[in-house]
């Protein structure tokens, strides 16, 4: 009986602590830091029996935030995400569109201007720039359709 109460869990405290930095730069943190002065400390109780939980942090898990959070209905929110979605729906076709002609740019310019060198400082600094600018396009294009996977 007393391995078995000795494998059973115990209920575990996590301690949350905000501080701002001069520059203003939030960090959210389980550890305190001597000599500074947490701007709000949340306790929150964890594990799975919900009951062990006090009333207030109950209460704040069901909202999801503090219990002064601003709330929003669920078709704000869809409004909300709706034109979040157009704009991001117009940012990638802008890169799209923006990734073809750096492609083409590319294209055009494999080859040296006349009376320049393959070699030359001018022609391969032309290469690098028109190759960033492509590669550039493509890490738009990935990071805009990761947050549009995020919306849907």
């Amino acid at each position: 009986m007393l391995l078995l109460s000795a494998l059973a869990p115990l209920p575990a405290r996590a301690e949350i602590y905000k501080y701002v930095d001069a520059n203003g730069n939030v960090t959210f943190t389980d550890v305190p830091r001597k000599g500074e002065k947490a701007a709000k400390v949340y306790d929150l109780p964890a594990g799975p029996l919900d009951a062990a939980r006090p009333k207030e942090v109950r209460k704040r898990a069901a909202g999801y935030g503090p219990a002064n959070f601003p709330r929003i209905s669920p078709a704000a929110q869809r409004k909300r995400d709706d034109l979040r979605m157009r704009i991001l729906d117009d940012e990638l076709a802008r890169e799209r569109k923006d990734l073809a002609q750096a492609r083409a740019s590319l294209a055009r310019a494999q080859h040296p201007l006349p009376g320049e060198q393959a070699t030359s400082p001018s022609f391969l600094a032309r290469l690098k720039r028109l190759r960033d600018a492509v590669n550039r396009h493509q890490q738009n294009i990935g990071a805009i359709q990761q947050e549009i996977s995020l919306v849907r």
